[in-house]
């Protein structure tokens, strides 16, 4: 799960839309589009990932 950094919507990254679809500088970027608000954001480092989920728990 990633969490937007923007509105604060919880989504799963694999199932996010795919930044930079349509800008044309680049084909191909790591960004990430929030399902709810469409901001692009880099996505989350492996140590935010498991840190959510230990703090969930």
């Amino acid at each position: 799960m990633m969490k937007c950094s923007f509105c604060g919507h919880e989504f799963d990254e694999n199932r996010a839309l795919g930044g930079c679809t349509s800008c044309g500088l680049l084909k191909k970027c790591d960004l990430i589009k929030c399902p709810n608000c469409s901001f692009e954001m880099v996505p989350e480092p492996k140590w935010i990932k498991k840190l959510r989920e230990i703090r969930r728990k």
